[in-house]
């Protein structure tokens, strides 16, 4: 099976960034530690009520990027150490000032090395994606990824997007020379190359930028990144709504503890995630709380969760964050799944299971209603913790499935 190493990376809060985005990234268990996420200049405003895309996939207010400004940084992903790298995610090429034809707007890059969050100019890019003339994608080797220095073209593929309407497109890429590329719209192969050179390095580094010409908008949501092809795909994202036991980081204001990092009525900037209107927080090590999530409808086969939290060391020294499961409501034993020292600034880490831990194979949907989720302290010094959620990937494809309770389906 695949093997998946993050799913999604927008945290799904409807909240407006103004002129800072201020999407964090996330940072994977097993993956490494991702680089802040950071923007100049850039523009972030949730789509409030988008429409359903066709192939249906879908599932909340997605994220709406603008050109605003040379150099936004909107996410970045530090990955593992390996050739193929497959990238897919729901898109939707938006037109906000009624340009009849898009100008070349970057993406998505992979890439090596640090990143530069001032200008965008990194010189080890191994491929970018980027929006061409007459909404068609160009898919460049090497360069910096700018208009200036975009590096070698290696594909225009003539499929055309329509403005407005919704797509997952699917990127397969095999680095070096020699290597693959190939695209998939809806899962229908659109384009293939089997021998082109993205790069002699392996990219450890996936990022999702905007560059400043044209007046281009894209709104992206169910971003996943894998090593093999997952296919049609859809990411459902549920919100703690019960306090489970132990609860022990306090809780501002006082009262449920879930309901501090649920994010559910939060109105205004001041409100936001990433801010400390509700949060938890614990003054030292080995402080746990867990809680029960909200369940989603069962309708095909769970292949990869994640449970994330976005927090921050907001005291000084150095405390850490570690996520943690309670697989089995029966038994009260707590499994840890990822540890990260904090910084001071939030950020949104996450920890992916892609296997139940109690059989080892695909997740029911009644497993993961049982399952209860939620942080651990450690280190030295204070955490913070604004939000938590957990996102599940559910494949659209013909494959079977089981909800639970003894019953199994098939998707179509």
């Amino acid at each position: 099976m695949a093997e998946v190493y993050f799913i999604d990376g927008f945290d799904h809060r409807k909240y407006i960034g103004g002129n800072s985005l201020k999407y964090v990234d996330n940072t994977l268990y097993g993956i490494g530690k991702a680089n802040q996420g950071t923007t100049e200049n850039g523009r972030h405003s949730a789509v409030a009520l988008p429409a359903v895309p066709s192939n249906g996939i879908w599932d909340s207010a997605a994220m709406f990027l603008q050109n605003a400004a040379f150099g936004a940084i909107c996410y970045t992903k530090t990955l593992a150490a390996r050739n193929r790298y497959v990238v897919g995610f729901n898109y939707r090429p938006t037109n906000p000032f009624g340009q009849a034809t898009a100008s070349d707007t970057i993406f998505f890059r992979w890439e090596n090395g640090a990143p530069n969050p001032t200008n965008n100019q990194n010189t080890a890019t191994s491929l970018s994606i980027r929006q061409g003339a007459s909404n068609t994608l160009r898919f460049y080797g090497g360069g910096r990824g700018t208009n200036a220095f975009p590096g070698t073209l290696v594909a225009n593929p003539s499929y055309v997007f329509t403005p407005g309407q919704w797509y997952f497109l699917e990127v397969d890429a095999t680095f070096g020379p020699g290597g693959k590329l190939k695209v998939f719209v809806d899962s229908v192969q659109i384009y293939e190359d089997l021998n082109v050179n993205l790069g002699t390095t392996n990219p450890d580094r996936f990022s999702l930028r905007l560059e400043a010409f044209g007046t281009q908008g894209m709104t992206f949501d169910d971003l996943y990144v894998a090593d093999s092809r997952l296919g049609l795909c859809r990411i459902i994202t549920t919100l703690p709504m019960e306090d489970g036991s132990p609860d022990e980081w306090t809780p501002t204001p006082a009262g449920n503890s879930y309901e501090n990092v649920d994010d559910r009525n939060f109105t205004t900037l001041s409100n936001r995630p990433d801010e400390d209107t509700t949060r938890l927080d614990a003054a030292s090590a080995g402080l746990t709380s867990v809680f029960r999530f909200a369940e989603s409808t069962c309708f095909g086969r769970i292949l990869a969760v994640a449970v994330n939290a976005t927090v921050k060391n907001p005291l000084g020294a150095s405390p850490s964050i570690k996520l943690v499961v309670q697989p089995d409501p029966t038994d009260l034993t707590i499994t840890e799944l990822s540890e990260t020292t904090l910084t001071t600034s939030y950020a949104t880490y996450q920890a992916m299971l892609n296997l139940s831990p109690l059989t080892g194979t695909f997740w029911t949907d009644t497993e993961l209603a049982a399952a209860k989720w939620g942080v651990r302290s450690g280190g030295s010094g204070a955490g913070r913790v604004t939000a938590m959620f957990v996102e599940k990937l559910v494949s659209m494809e013909g494959l079977s499935y089981d909800c639970g309770g003894g019953t199994s389906s098939y998707a179509y």
